[in-house]
C-alpha cells in the first residue's frame, strides 16, 4: 500500500525541540502560491532555520526506520523540508503526490500539533477511504502517485506539519523537481 501512518515517531525530548524550533519559524509563514491546498500557510526550512529539524530526520535512527516501512534504503532529499499550517478555513483536496524523481518519493507528513477537527483520508488499494486524526508527534508516509489523499477542512482549531521527501533517486530529479520549488513559495 502506499501510505503508512505511525504514531510516537520521534522520541519525547526531540518531539518538544522540533516543535519549539517550529514555533519560531511561524513568523515566516506564507500563503502557498499555486497549492493543491486552499487557505494553506507555509515556509521553507533550511539548516539555519531548523537545525533540530535536520537532525532528528536527516540522521541514521529515521533513515533506519524509514528503510524498515518502505522495504528499502530511503534517504532525506535535498529538495527544502516545509512547515505548514493549516488554519481555520484551510483545507487541501484529494489529490496524488507529483512525482519529483524517477524513482517515486517517500512524502512524511510529520504532525508538530493539531487542535484541529480535521482528518486526513486516503484511498486504499481496495478502493476503501481511510480516515486519521493525524495525532502530535505522528508521521503518515505517502508514496508518490500511489495514493489518491486529502486533508478536510478545519473549522476548528489549526494543524501544523512538516512535510519531508525522502528518496532512493537523490540524483534523478525529474522536471517537477524544480517546478514545484519555482511555485511553491
Amino acid at each position: 500500500q502506499g501510505v503508512a501512518y505511525v504514531p510516537s515517531f520521534l522520541p519525547h525530548a526531540q518531539f518538544l525541540r522540533v516543535g519549539e524550533e517550529c514555533e519560531r519559524l511561524r513568523g515566516r509563514l506564507r500563503r502557498e502560491r499555486n497549492a493543491v491546498a486552499h487557505g494553506r500557510l507555509g515556509t521553507y526550512v533550511g539548516p539555519e532555520e531548523g537545525p533540530q529539524i535536520l537532525e532528528s530526520f536527516g540522521g541514521e535512527v529515521v533513515q533506519g526506520r524509514m528503510a524498515r516501512l518502505v522495504g528499502r534504503e530511503a534517504c532525506l532529499s535535498c529538495f527544502p523540508i516545509e512547515y505548514r499550517l493549516y488554519p481555520v478555513g484551510s483545507l487541501m483536496g484529494w489529490h496524488l503526490d507529483e512525482k519529483l524523481y524517477e524513482e517515486p518519493q517517500y512524502e512524511l507528513v510529520y504532525t508538530v500539533s493539531n487542535t484541529s477537527d480535521s482528518v486526513t483520508e486516503w484511498k486504499g488499494e481496495d478502493g476503501r477511504v481511510r480516515r486519521e486524526r493525524t495525532e502530535p508527534n505522528s508521521l503518515l508516509v505517502i508514496k508518490a502517485e500511489s495514493a489518491l489523499h486529502q486533508v478536510t477542512r478545519i473549522h476548528k482549531g489549526e494543524r501544523a506539519i512538516l512535510k519531508l521527501v525522502f528518496t532512493t533517486t537523490e540524483e534523478c530529479k525529474l522536471p517537477s523537481f524544480y517546478e514545484y520549488l519555482a511555485r511553491t513559495y
